[in-house]
């Protein structure tokens, strides 16, 4: 994948940081997936139980 667009293997610099952005990008969504729904989840419970989501 790496070697067609330098047109050799990649040295351990360049796979380091091309990995490096995927972990980054594959945390992102982890978090995304983890925390996002939680929050809706909570909102929404709150919300039914005729809270404001502010808590007032």
């Amino acid at each position: 994948m790496l070697e067609s667009r330098f047109n050799r293997p990649p040295t351990d610099k360049e796979l380091a940081a091309a990995l490096n952005i995927k972990v980054e990008g594959l945390n992102q969504l982890r978090i995304q997936m983890t925390y996002f729904p939680l929050l809706s989840l909570h909102h929404i419970q709150k919300g039914e139980k005729g809270t404001d989501i502010d808590g007032s």
